[in-house]
């Protein structure tokens, strides 16, 4: 059977510190795509603002969205993950003081 020894204190700490700052990544997005507009505009109707435009739009937004949706699913799955460790953690110290309790003395 394997053991597992599992710090979850420290592990929740480490998630609350990563989802601190993946907060602060959350306008990337929102400001890429105004600098992406603005760039657009100077450029204005030519192929290289069409080639920015692809760009843009069509790789480096939708590559900051991913990371970020990809940041946030792991921050929940460790964090459910870890809650469900606990339960299994105190669902067993339950039955070891049951059984503990059911021998004769």
């Amino acid at each position: 059977m394997v053991a597992y020894d599992i710090d979850t204190t420290a592990v929740l700490e480490a998630v609350r510190h990563t989802e601190a700052e993946l907060s602060e990544l959350v306008p990337v997005p929102a400001n890429l795509q105004r600098s992406v507009h603005a760039v657009e505009a100077a450029l204005g109707s030519s192929r290289v603002a069409k080639a920015f435009t692809a760009y843009g739009t069509g790789e480096l937004l939708p590559v900051w969205r991913t990371v970020l949706s990809r940041a946030e699913d792991a921050v929940q799955n460790v964090t459910q993950a870890v809650a469900e460790y606990l339960r299994a953690d105190e669902e067993m110290r339950v039955r070891a003081e049951a059984a503990s309790a059911a021998v004769p003395e």
